[in-house]
Protein backbone atom coordinates (compact mmCIF):
# COMPACT_ATOMS: atom_id res chain seq x y z
CA UNK A 1 0.00 0.00 0.00
CA UNK A 2 1.06 3.48 -1.23
CA UNK A 3 0.62 5.76 2.30
CA UNK A 4 0.10 8.86 -0.16
CA UNK A 5 -1.77 7.60 -2.65
CA UNK A 6 -4.38 6.03 0.18
CA UNK A 7 -5.18 9.46 1.77
CA UNK A 8 -5.34 11.01 -1.58
CA UNK A 9 -7.74 8.55 -2.47
CA UNK A 10 -9.69 8.58 1.15
CA UNK A 11 -9.55 12.80 0.81
CA UNK A 12 -11.20 12.14 -3.11
CA UNK A 13 -14.03 10.21 -1.86
CA UNK A 14 -14.63 12.14 1.31
CA UNK A 15 -17.66 14.29 -0.05
CA UNK A 16 -19.98 10.91 -1.24
CA UNK A 17 -19.16 9.34 2.82
CA UNK A 18 -20.02 13.14 3.91
CA UNK A 19 -23.53 13.12 2.33
CA UNK A 20 -24.28 9.94 4.52
CA UNK A 21 -22.98 11.91 7.33
CA UNK A 22 -19.95 9.91 7.35
CA UNK A 23 -16.52 10.25 7.80
CA UNK A 24 -14.20 8.57 5.72
CA UNK A 25 -11.96 5.56 7.10
CA UNK A 26 -8.73 7.19 8.59
CA UNK A 27 -6.72 3.75 7.61
CA UNK A 28 -7.63 1.15 4.32
CA UNK A 29 -6.96 -2.10 5.31
CA UNK A 30 -6.63 -5.13 2.73
CA UNK A 31 -10.29 -7.23 2.49
CA UNK A 32 -8.73 -10.18 0.64
CA UNK A 33 -4.93 -11.88 0.70
CA UNK A 34 -3.15 -13.01 -2.02
CA UNK A 35 -2.63 -16.62 -2.68
CA UNK A 36 0.95 -16.49 -2.71
CA UNK A 37 0.95 -14.89 0.85
CA UNK A 38 -1.29 -17.00 2.28
CA UNK A 39 -0.19 -20.89 2.95
CA UNK A 40 -2.85 -21.88 4.96
CA UNK A 41 -5.01 -22.21 2.12
CA UNK A 42 -2.57 -24.11 0.12
CA UNK A 43 -2.86 -25.99 3.29
CA UNK A 44 -6.70 -26.44 2.75
CA UNK A 45 -6.24 -27.58 -0.83
CA UNK A 46 -3.98 -29.94 -0.16
CA UNK A 47 -6.04 -31.61 2.58
CA UNK A 48 -8.94 -31.17 0.49
CA UNK A 49 -7.95 -32.06 -3.00
CA UNK A 50 -10.42 -30.17 -5.35
CA UNK A 51 -11.15 -31.23 -8.79
CA UNK A 52 -9.15 -27.98 -9.81
CA UNK A 53 -7.52 -25.24 -8.83
CA UNK A 54 -7.99 -22.13 -10.83
CA UNK A 55 -6.37 -18.30 -10.40
CA UNK A 56 -6.84 -15.51 -11.95
CA UNK A 57 -4.27 -12.45 -11.82
CA UNK A 58 -1.82 -14.29 -13.00
CA UNK A 59 -0.39 -17.75 -11.15
CA UNK A 60 1.74 -17.88 -7.92
CA UNK A 61 5.28 -18.55 -8.13
CA UNK A 62 6.66 -22.01 -9.53
CA UNK A 63 7.45 -23.48 -5.75
CA UNK A 64 3.62 -23.42 -5.36
CA UNK A 65 2.87 -25.05 -8.85
CA UNK A 66 5.60 -27.47 -8.37
CA UNK A 67 3.70 -28.39 -4.61
CA UNK A 68 0.34 -28.97 -6.93
CA UNK A 69 1.72 -31.20 -9.19
CA UNK A 70 3.34 -33.36 -6.57
CA UNK A 71 -0.32 -33.75 -5.52
CA UNK A 72 -1.72 -34.27 -8.56
CA UNK A 73 -4.02 -31.08 -8.19
CA UNK A 74 -4.35 -29.80 -11.82
CA UNK A 75 -4.44 -25.95 -12.17
CA UNK A 76 -6.21 -23.45 -14.40
CA UNK A 77 -5.52 -20.13 -15.06
CA UNK A 78 -7.44 -17.08 -16.54
CA UNK A 79 -5.54 -15.30 -19.88
CA UNK A 80 -6.60 -12.25 -21.91
CA UNK A 81 -3.50 -12.40 -24.31
CA UNK A 82 -1.35 -15.04 -26.05
CA UNK A 83 2.11 -14.23 -24.06
CA UNK A 84 -0.01 -15.17 -20.76
CA UNK A 85 -1.77 -18.19 -22.47
CA UNK A 86 2.17 -19.47 -23.60
CA UNK A 87 3.16 -18.96 -19.96
CA UNK A 88 1.10 -20.64 -18.56
CA UNK A 89 1.01 -23.40 -20.91
CA UNK A 90 5.49 -23.19 -19.91
CA UNK A 91 3.97 -23.82 -15.88
CA UNK A 92 2.38 -26.73 -15.95
CA UNK A 93 -1.51 -25.71 -16.37
CA UNK A 94 -4.02 -28.39 -17.47
CA UNK A 95 -6.59 -25.61 -19.05
CA UNK A 96 -6.83 -22.07 -19.38
CA UNK A 97 -9.25 -19.97 -19.13
CA UNK A 98 -10.07 -17.42 -21.96
CA UNK A 99 -11.36 -14.32 -21.15
CA UNK A 100 -12.53 -11.80 -23.37
CA UNK A 101 -12.85 -7.92 -23.02
CA UNK A 102 -16.61 -8.70 -22.92
CA UNK A 103 -16.59 -10.69 -19.66
CA UNK A 104 -17.96 -8.95 -16.10
CA UNK A 105 -15.80 -8.75 -13.08
CA UNK A 106 -12.12 -8.25 -12.59
CA UNK A 107 -9.98 -8.36 -15.89
CA UNK A 108 -7.71 -11.38 -15.58
CA UNK A 109 -4.24 -9.40 -16.85
CA UNK A 110 -0.98 -10.68 -15.01
CA UNK A 111 -0.44 -7.15 -15.22
CA UNK A 112 -3.30 -4.81 -14.45
CA UNK A 113 -1.33 -1.94 -16.73
CA UNK A 114 -1.12 -4.45 -19.99
CA UNK A 115 -4.70 -5.21 -21.37
CA UNK A 116 -4.80 -6.39 -24.99
CA UNK A 117 -8.42 -5.85 -24.62
CA UNK A 118 -9.24 -8.46 -27.21
CA UNK A 119 -12.93 -9.93 -27.72
CA UNK A 120 -13.78 -13.50 -26.64
CA UNK A 121 -13.43 -14.54 -30.41
CA UNK A 122 -10.43 -12.45 -31.31
CA UNK A 123 -8.68 -14.25 -28.26
CA UNK A 124 -9.62 -17.69 -28.77
CA UNK A 125 -8.58 -16.89 -32.95
CA UNK A 126 -5.34 -15.97 -31.43
CA UNK A 127 -4.71 -18.49 -29.18
CA UNK A 128 -6.42 -21.95 -30.72
CA UNK A 129 -3.41 -22.55 -33.72
CA UNK A 130 -0.48 -21.84 -30.96
CA UNK A 131 -1.47 -23.41 -27.45
CA UNK A 132 -2.11 -27.14 -27.30
CA UNK A 133 -4.26 -26.97 -23.99
CA UNK A 134 -7.34 -27.05 -23.53
CA UNK A 135 -9.07 -23.46 -23.86
CA UNK A 136 -12.32 -22.67 -22.13
CA UNK A 137 -13.93 -19.36 -23.65
CA UNK A 138 -15.33 -16.84 -21.52
CA UNK A 139 -16.72 -12.96 -21.77
CA UNK A 140 -20.30 -12.00 -22.71
CA UNK A 141 -21.85 -15.99 -23.79
CA UNK A 142 -25.12 -15.97 -22.65
CA UNK A 143 -26.56 -18.47 -25.04
CA UNK A 144 -26.04 -22.14 -26.55
CA UNK A 145 -25.75 -19.85 -29.86
CA UNK A 146 -22.78 -18.28 -28.78
CA UNK A 147 -21.74 -21.45 -26.62
CA UNK A 148 -21.98 -23.50 -30.63
CA UNK A 149 -19.75 -20.74 -32.45
CA UNK A 150 -16.48 -20.96 -29.56
CA UNK A 151 -16.56 -24.69 -30.17
CA UNK A 152 -16.94 -24.52 -33.83
CA UNK A 153 -13.69 -21.65 -33.76
CA UNK A 154 -11.33 -24.15 -31.08
CA UNK A 155 -12.66 -23.97 -27.71
CA UNK A 156 -13.06 -27.15 -25.95
CA UNK A 157 -15.79 -25.45 -23.92
CA UNK A 158 -17.15 -22.28 -22.64
CA UNK A 159 -17.62 -20.62 -18.86
CA UNK A 160 -20.88 -18.09 -18.36
CA UNK A 161 -21.08 -16.43 -15.49
CA UNK A 162 -23.18 -13.06 -16.27
CA UNK A 163 -25.65 -15.60 -17.57
CA UNK A 164 -26.15 -17.22 -14.10
CA UNK A 165 -26.75 -14.23 -11.97
CA UNK A 166 -30.36 -14.24 -12.24
CA UNK A 167 -31.20 -17.81 -11.05
CA UNK A 168 -32.71 -18.26 -7.98
CA UNK A 169 -29.29 -20.36 -7.15
CA UNK A 170 -27.19 -17.50 -7.17
CA UNK A 171 -26.17 -15.75 -4.22
CA UNK A 172 -26.86 -12.24 -5.87
CA UNK A 173 -29.15 -10.02 -3.18
CA UNK A 174 -32.58 -8.99 -4.50
CA UNK A 175 -31.08 -5.57 -4.81
CA UNK A 176 -28.56 -6.56 -7.35
CA UNK A 177 -30.93 -8.73 -9.31
CA UNK A 178 -32.99 -5.45 -9.29
CA UNK A 179 -29.91 -3.53 -10.83
CA UNK A 180 -29.43 -6.61 -12.74
CA UNK A 181 -32.86 -6.56 -14.45
CA UNK A 182 -32.70 -3.02 -15.64
CA UNK A 183 -28.95 -2.82 -16.34
CA UNK A 184 -28.47 -1.08 -20.25
CA UNK A 185 -24.77 -1.02 -20.25
CA UNK A 186 -21.16 -2.09 -18.65
CA UNK A 187 -18.23 -0.86 -18.30
CA UNK A 188 -14.77 -1.28 -17.24
CA UNK A 189 -12.90 1.04 -14.55
CA UNK A 190 -9.93 0.21 -11.79
CA UNK A 191 -11.78 2.85 -9.54
CA UNK A 192 -13.93 0.40 -7.54
CA UNK A 193 -11.31 -2.51 -6.18
CA UNK A 194 -7.90 -0.88 -7.89
CA UNK A 195 -7.69 -3.25 -11.00
CA UNK A 196 -9.83 -3.26 -14.05
CA UNK A 197 -13.17 -4.74 -13.91
CA UNK A 198 -16.46 -4.70 -15.86
CA UNK A 199 -20.04 -3.91 -13.95
CA UNK A 200 -23.54 -2.16 -14.36
CA UNK A 201 -22.90 1.70 -14.64
CA UNK A 202 -23.52 3.42 -11.67
CA UNK A 203 -21.77 6.43 -10.02
CA UNK A 204 -18.16 4.69 -9.71
CA UNK A 205 -18.21 4.81 -13.97
CA UNK A 206 -19.81 8.45 -14.42
CA UNK A 207 -18.52 10.32 -11.42
CA UNK A 208 -15.68 9.19 -9.75
CA UNK A 209 -13.34 7.85 -12.47
CA UNK A 210 -13.38 11.27 -13.47
CA UNK A 211 -10.31 12.19 -16.03
CA UNK A 212 -8.60 14.61 -13.67
CA UNK A 213 -9.12 11.96 -10.37
CA UNK A 214 -5.73 11.40 -8.84
CA UNK A 215 -4.10 7.80 -8.75
CA UNK A 216 -6.53 5.26 -6.43
CA UNK A 217 -5.27 3.28 -3.62
CA UNK A 218 -4.70 0.40 -5.57
CA UNK A 219 -6.05 -2.96 -4.96
CA UNK A 220 -7.60 -4.73 -2.77
CA UNK A 221 -7.06 -1.30 -0.20
CA UNK A 222 -9.51 0.76 -3.11
CA UNK A 223 -12.24 -2.46 -2.72
CA UNK A 224 -12.00 -1.93 0.89
CA UNK A 225 -13.49 1.68 0.63
CA UNK A 226 -15.59 1.11 -2.03
CA UNK A 227 -17.45 -2.13 -0.13
CA UNK A 228 -17.46 0.34 2.96
CA UNK A 229 -19.16 3.45 0.85
CA UNK A 230 -21.39 0.82 -0.39
CA UNK A 231 -22.47 -0.49 2.84
CA UNK A 232 -23.58 3.05 3.98
CA UNK A 233 -25.57 4.08 1.24
CA UNK A 234 -27.30 1.07 1.31
CA UNK A 235 -28.49 1.35 4.77
CA UNK A 236 -29.65 4.69 3.88
CA UNK A 237 -31.39 3.05 0.57
CA UNK A 238 -29.02 4.14 -1.76
CA UNK A 239 -28.03 1.24 -4.30
CA UNK A 240 -25.95 3.77 -6.61
CA UNK A 241 -22.66 2.94 -5.13
CA UNK A 242 -23.41 -1.18 -5.42
CA UNK A 243 -20.60 -3.51 -6.67
CA UNK A 244 -22.29 -5.00 -9.90
CA UNK A 245 -20.28 -6.51 -11.45
CA UNK A 246 -21.68 -7.91 -14.90
CA UNK A 247 -20.67 -8.62 -18.60
CA UNK A 248 -21.88 -7.00 -21.77
CA UNK A 249 -24.73 -9.32 -22.23
CA UNK A 250 -26.27 -8.86 -19.19
CA UNK A 251 -29.39 -7.01 -21.59
CA UNK A 252 -29.91 -10.84 -22.74
CA UNK A 253 -30.03 -11.98 -19.05
CA UNK A 254 -32.69 -14.63 -18.42
CA UNK A 255 -34.24 -14.61 -15.27
CA UNK A 256 -34.52 -18.79 -15.24
CA UNK A 257 -33.67 -21.27 -12.32
CA UNK A 258 -30.34 -22.46 -12.73
CA UNK A 259 -31.47 -26.61 -13.94
CA UNK A 260 -33.74 -24.62 -16.62
CA UNK A 261 -31.11 -22.40 -17.73
CA UNK A 262 -28.71 -25.54 -18.57
CA UNK A 263 -31.49 -27.23 -20.13
CA UNK A 264 -32.41 -24.01 -22.54
CA UNK A 265 -28.55 -23.61 -22.93
CA UNK A 266 -28.21 -27.44 -24.12
CA UNK A 267 -31.29 -27.39 -26.51
CA UNK A 268 -29.81 -23.94 -27.98
CA UNK A 269 -26.67 -25.69 -28.26
CA UNK A 270 -28.04 -28.51 -30.08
Amino acid sequence: MDPAKSRAWCEYLSAHFAQFEQAVPAQLLAPYASFTDSPELLDVILATRPAVVSFHFGLPPKSILQILQRAKIPYWVSVTRLSEALYAQQQGCSAIIAQGIEAGGHRATFDPLCDAGLSTRELLQQLAPQISLPIISAGGVMTGGQINQLLTQGASAAQLGTAFMACRESAASDQLRQRLSKAKSTQITDVISGRPARGVMGRWQQEIDSPIRPPHAGYPYSYALAKQLDKIACAQGVTDYQVCWAGTGVTALRPLDAILLMQTLIAELQ
